[in-house]
């Protein structure tokens, strides 16, 4: 049985482990405390240096960053659009100082960006913006290899991606009607899927509406309304509600409320269904209107 001094001599080192245990763990908090507040520092000095990249046009960060004469940064398809709309009268987006067209890449600040973005360094909503502009040119990336390589489909998605100017792609009726063309002209050759035959069918009807109304190429209805009638006949509603419209209102055709009334019924049970729903509900109401 050990001695009261023996016992008391463990009770003071005890004490003293204690008062050094929680010294220790004082002075690790403060460490701690001292580099969080450090990291909190340097990933607010990062983020402010990323604002600096943040298009002036777009307000967001630049998935294709390039270098005006400007000197500023600037989103590629963004910058462009200014340069083709002002034309000779380029002024800088920021100051308003006139400038030439010459944009220089900068693979290294797209580089930089994107390692701040996967590092986590960065967030927020601009960094989710810019993720999924990236996924998206990506699917662009992909969809340009199958339509070289001969899906109508894939040439059909590309197509409506220029119309629209979506995923990164600037707006351009000319590149979009180009790629209508070759899906459509690739319907000789028949597809063997539905997917395939879905895109050639679809070509043709965008086809048709581009030559319709001239966009990206000269107008001609009369070759508009012979695609026209093949993709809706083929089932293509898009096409069908064009047709409807141009026998309503006497577009390219002779007005002719019973072939309008025809290709508005033709709507509904179209086999390939890409119209929007306030278009298709537009078909219905003048269909109504034609059978009265």
């Amino acid at each position: 049985m050990p001695s009261k001094r023996a016992a008391s001599e463990d009770t003071e080192i005890l004490l003293l482990s204690k008062k050094q245990l929680c010294s220790d763990l004082a002075v690790a908090r403060t460490k701690n405390d001292d580099l969080c507040s450090q990291m909190r520092f340097v990933k607010g000095f990062i983020t402010k240096m990323a604002d600096e990249l943040i298009c002036p046009i777009t307000f967001e960060l630049p998935l294709n960053p390039v270098v005006a004469e400007d000197g500023r940064t600037y989103e590629h398809w963004a910058i462009k659009q200014v340069i083709e709309t002002q034309g000779t009268e380029l002024r800088s987006p920021v100051t308003n100082v006139p400038m030439g067209p010459q944009l220089l890449p900068s693979l290294p600040l797209r580089n930089a960006i994107e390692n701040l973005v996967q590092s986590g360094v960065i967030d927020g909503d601009k960094v989710e913006g810019w993720k999924k502009r990236l996924a998206e040119e990506k699917e662009v990336k992909v969809l340009r290899e199958k339509a070289e390589g001969g899906s109508a489909a894939a040439m059909y998605n590309l197509g409506i991606r220029y119309k629209d100017g979506s995923n990164g792609l600037s707006k351009d009726d000319v590149t979009a009607y180009e790629w209508f063309k070759r899906g459509a002209d690739e319907h000789q050759k028949r597809g063997t899927t539905n997917t395939e035959i879905t895109g050639q069918v679809m070509c043709f009807a965008c086809m048709g509406v581009a030559l319709l109304f001239g966009q990206g190429v000269e107008p001609n209805p009369a070759h508009a309304i012979l695609l026209l009638c093949e993709a809706a006949t083929l089932g293509s509603d898009v096409a069908a509600k064009h047709l409807g419209d141009c026998y309503y209102s006497g577009y390219g055709v002779p007005m002719d409320a019973k072939a309008a009334q025809r290709w508005y019924a033709k709507v509904a049970t179209s086999k390939y269904s890409h119209l929007l729903a306030a278009k298709k509900v537009e078909a219905a109401q003048r269909l109504r209107e034609l059978d009265a």
